[in-house]
């Protein structure tokens, strides 16, 4: 979220193969490691909170607006 961004901070996102961004041969191996496994660690915390949000859906006292709202994007 923006309020973890220093003051004047921003994100930016690259969207690009490992060629088209130049990385050196040297990291290459290590780089494509590190991807995978942001990607991995992110496709299971993804399924894991779309499970737990499935199963409280069946329970009627459920207050979704509780917890999907915009700090938790």
């Amino acid at each position: 979220t923006s309020s973890s961004l220093a003051p004047g901070g921003r994100i930016l996102a690259v969207k690009s193969s490992v060629d088209g961004i130049g990385w050196n041969d040297l990291y290459r191996e290590t780089l494509e490691s590190f991807v995978q496994r942001v990607h991995t660690t992110t496709m299971h915390a993804y399924s894991f909170s779309k499970f737990i949000f499935l199963r409280e859906l069946q329970d009627m006292n459920f207050d979704i607006q509780e917890y999907i709202n915009k700090d938790f994007f």
